[in-house]
């Protein structure tokens, strides 16, 4: 379905924009380019579950206290820090904040937990007038309260340029265009967008409403119905992720997510059970994997102690590489707080 090309690695070196400070963040950096079929015919659209897994340029990297949870906001200090002029909430140039949790040793007869980072979005920063945080903090969208974590006294926080579906797909111009389409799956429900010469992309599903700035998050996966028939080639930049990666997936409901690294040719392909999901505090013998392959979905099911495709009449699929950088449904069918039920997934490779 894709064929991911050779990562190259480099040095990239950002400067930080929300502080005088002088240190330079420094990331190894490279593309993966993925390829998207033709349509299957002139009324069937192919289709290709895909994630963009490499990170946007550093803004910040410091320390942080995350302090009070409220209406699905958590409120972020840095201290010394004046935000005022931090553009980090911009029209078109959103930013993600990825907060850094510690290691938790291991405890009780369950295993360590290493240290992760998980993306969250940034809905305001320090200002002035009522409802805005004050002027060295931010506050992000949570699923559920943070402040139980364990943080580190340093380095918690990095706020990165956020991955957008202009800066990936193009705005005035696009590969993805016509009749394609792009689903986005949100709040347990697609967003259908289209791309249109010269304007950019569109929220079909929220009315049109314009979607150039809509972000893309490392966690997530989208599909990309291509209704041309030729096929295409998206080339993809950004940073490698250095440290191990945190996805958050809450009961009762579905989830689309990504395998957090970038897959080549030079890299071991991940494996549904490299994912730990069933590891999920809450995981329950009614939750599903489901895995795009040959054009269809299989069903995963955890039973006992490994993993078997229930598409495939039950075969064992423990070591089953999912496709370079696709996306995994996962069905969570109880109840459960977005507080715990995380994934902590470690790094494919060795950072020199």
């Amino acid at each position: 379905m894709k064929t991911p090309a050779l990562l190259i690695c480099l040095g990239a070196v950002v400067a930080p924009t929300a502080s005088a400070q002088t240190t330079a963040y420094t990331a190894p950096s490279g593309y993966v380019k993925l390829d998207i079929p033709a349509a299957i015919s002139a009324s069937e659209p192919s289709l290709s579950a895909i994630s963009v897994t490499l990170l946007g340029e550093v803004a910040y990297s410091g320390p942080a206290v995350v302090d009070a949870f409220a209406n699905g906001e958590q409120t972020i200090q840095l201290p010394g820090l004046n935000l005022a002029s931090a553009a980090w909430v911009t029209s078109g140039e959103p930013h993600v904040a990825y907060l850094k949790t510690a290691e938790v040793p291991a405890s009780g007869g369950n295993p360590a937990i290493p240290a992760g980072e998980e993306p969250f979005p940034i809905t305001a920063i320090g200002g002035s007038g009522a409802g805005t945080p004050a002027s060295d903090e931010l506050r992000i969208q949570v699923e559920g309260d943070l402040s139980g974590l364990n943080f580190p006294a340093s380095n918690t926080i990095t706020i990165r340029k956020a991955t957008t579906i202009s800066s990936v797909f193009g705005k005035e111009s696009s590969l993805i265009t016509g009749n394609d389409r792009l689903f986005v799956w949100a709040e347990n429900t697609w967003n259908q967008l289209q791309h249109f010469p010269n304007s950019g992309w569109f929220n079909i599903s929220q009315g049109f409403a314009e979607a150039n700035d809509m972000i893309l998050f490392s966690s997530e996966g989208i599909l990309v119905s291509r209704a041309a028939s030729t096929p295409t080639t998206l080339t993809i930049f950004g940073d490698v992720p250095t440290t191990p990666q945190v996805t958050t997936i809450p009961g009762n409901g579905l989830s689309f997510i990504s395998g957090r690294f970038p897959v080549t040719d030079q890299t071991a392909p991940t494996t549904l059970s490299d994912m730990k999901i069933n590891e999920l505090p809450s995981w329950g013998d009614d939750d599903r994997v489901f895995m795009r392959a040959n054009g269809e979905w299989n069903s995963h099911i955890f039973f006992g102690n490994a993993w078997f495709n229930e598409s495939d009449g039950f075969s064992s699929s423990d070591s089953e590489a999912i496709p370079p950088n696709s996306a995994l449904f996962v069905s969570r069918s109880g109840n459960s707080s977005a507080d715990t039920e995380k994934i902590t997934l470690d790094l494919p490779y060795t950072i020199d």
